[in-house]
């Protein structure tokens, strides 16, 4: 219910890839969520998109014809946070979901990219494009098993046989870090197919994807001036192609649902500035904690969270918690991330 701290059941299974955003370093996200408004609407909206395509119409006006969401707020809002749980949710209950929990790592990973082998003038990320289907072969193995595939040409194999289904074109992929260009374009090709499968594309950092990527055009060995060398832009790259072709097409596709969520931690080009207004998306702000949520997270993570039996030793004197919430909250702004960070900087305060 709204309000309640509640700990995801098969958080490991489920969200293989890992919490998204500031949220992936705070061990909370196997201990404890706090369920908030957005939290119990996005768990319906999802519950009834499962059902496609029963509830298309009515979907589909919920979002003002839009492709999707796009969660917006100020940095460590918790926008992170519900993108996952809306993953959670989604994988719970058996909508084929596509989560990338940082679009930066495809286009400024610190890795390499390759050109694509079926698609000129188009890229792949080999790095983030292996961790993206480890996700989905951990997390959704019955879902691929479902879907049934067969490739447009023979594929290469070392005495295997061809895939007869998703599960088996993403083993395939992860056979050999050479295959994964052909198999991202293959793999996307087969769900932008799919009619009457319910697909969500969960997208953190999507703002990532608007802009060029960190690698430039040509060998690195000859680049003497990068500013003389353009970049590669972040469309050129096989997955946000296809991802764009999906969020884009003309009528939009009711099985298809993307929940995107805005990075605002990093700098962006200036020259072209983030206007999620004028996204393919349908903006959602995500507020700061209530004083009420507040109150509830910090008794949690005083009584039961993950640091209890540290700050409930008889070594460390707590305050009381309405003292607690009036100076975290203070200090914090209310913000998510903020609270967390102020409270477990808690043994470092002293008191009067």
């Amino acid at each position: 219910y709204v309000g309640a701290v509640y700990s995801p059941p098969e958080s490991n299974r489920l969200c293989p890839e890992g919490a998204a955003g500031k949220m992936a370093h705070i061990p909370s996200f196997s201990n404890g969520l706090l369920y908030r408004k957005q939290t119990l609407l996005f768990s319906h909206y999802l519950g009834k998109f499962a059902k496609h395509p029963r509830y298309s119409a009515m979907l589909r006006e919920l979002r003002n014809d839009r492709a999707g969401f796009l969660l917006t707020g100020r940095d460590g809002v918790g926008k992170s946070v519900l993108l996952s749980q809306c993953v959670h949710f989604a994988r719970a209950a058996n909508v084929l979901t596509l989560y990338i929990p940082d679009c930066w790592l495809h286009t400024h990973g610190r890795a390499y990219i390759e050109p694509n082998p079926l698609l000129p003038g188009y890229f792949d990320n080999p790095k983030a494009t292996k961790a993206f289907f480890q996700g989905l072969r951990t997390s959704q193995p019955h879902v691929l098993k479902g879907l049934a595939y067969t490739p447009p040409v023979a594929l290469p194999t070392e005495g295997e046989e061809q895939p007869n289904d998703l599960l088996e074109l993403v083993d395939w992929a992860l056979g050999g870090i050479d295959r994964l260009g052909v198999a991202t374009k293959l793999f996307m090709d087969a769900v932008c197919q799919l009619e009457d499968v319910p697909v969500l594309i969960a997208l953190d950092g999507y703002n990532w994807f608007l802009h060029n990527t960190e690698y430039h055009f040509g060998e690195a060995t000859l680049i003497r001036n990068e500013k003389a060398v353009p970049r590669v832009p972040a469309d050129k790259l096989t997955i946000v192609r296809h991802l764009n072709h999906l969020l884009q097409c003309d009528p939009l596709k009711d099985n298809i649902l993307c929940i995107a969520a805005v990075d605002t931690s990093h700098p962006k080009d200036e020259q072209t500035p983030f206007r999620p207004e004028f996204t393919v998306f349908h903006p959602l702000n995500v507020e700061p904690y209530t004083d009420t949520e507040m109150r509830t997270i910090i008794d949690y993570y005083i009584h039961t969270g993950p640091y209890a039996k540290h700050y409930n030793s008889e070594s460390h004197v707590m305050p009381s918690l309405d003292r607690l919430c009036y100076k975290i909250g203070f200090l914090s702004d209310n913000i998510p991330h903020r609270v967390w960070k102020n409270f477990v900087t808690l043994p470092n305060w002293t008191y009067p």
